[in-house]
């Protein structure tokens, strides 16, 4: 997932399937398309390693597979609601920073 090439036509073909039969796997099971389960897994992991290690936000974006800081910047703040930054500083005591992937799309 840290691999910023992956494709829903590489996944299909790992798992020997179409895409649109993988997309159609993922939506009813997860009730979200395989590039959100991809991005949300990302940024859970982003989270983690906010939390626990001292890396730059740059080398982190890199790190979960993202290939721009700006494209990561953009989809933590829509996911979470707060920058990456604000995350680490103030981390969410709820439990929202192990949100379900297939829960909140924010």
């Amino acid at each position: 997932m840290n691999d910023p090439g992956l494709r829903v036509g590489d996944l299909a073909r790992t798992a020997h399937v179409s895409e649109a039969y993988l997309r159609r796997l993922f939506n009813g099971a997860l009730g979200c398309g395989v590039v959100e389960f991809i991005q949300r897994r990302r940024l859970d992991r982003a989270c983690q390693l906010l939390l626990e290690t001292n890396r730059g936000f740059k080398e982190i974006a890199a790190a979960t597979g993202f290939r721009s800081l700006t494209l990561f910047h953009r989809l933590f703040i829509r996911r979470f609601g707060v920058t990456p930054a604000t995350y680490r500083d103030a981390p969410p005591h709820d439990g929202t920073s192990q949100r379900s992937l297939a829960g909140s799309t924010r």
